[in-house]
C-alpha cells in the first residue's frame, strides 16, 4: 500500500474516512505493515542477505519482552 511504516496514513483514512474505531484502525494498519514486511523478509532471506547473528537475537528480544508497567492497567 504505502510501504513500511505508513501507520502515520493508514490509520487516520481508516478512522476517520472509513469510520473504523481507533483500535480497529490501529490492529489493521499493523496487519498491512506485517504483511509488508514479511513479505520484504521473504526477498532479504532469499538471496541469503540476513545475518542469523543479528535476526536470531533480535526475534528472542522481540517476542519475549515482558509488558512495561503501563501496559498492563
Amino acid at each position: 500500500m504505502f510501504g513500511l511504516g505508513a501507520g502515520w496514513a493508514n490509520v487516520p483514512v481508516l478512522n476517520l474516512i472509513m469510520g473504523a474505531p481507533i483500535k480497529v484502525a490501529v490492529s489493521t494498519s499493523m496487519a498491512i505493515i506485517t504483511v509488508n514486511d514479511a513479505a520484504a523478509a521473504w526477498i532479504y532471506m532469499a538471496k541469503g542477505a540476513i545475518l542469523p547473528l543479528i535476526v536470531v537475537p533480535s526475534v528472542v528480544g522481540i517476542s519475549g519482552r515482558k509488558p512495561l508497567p503501563i501496559e498492563q492497567g
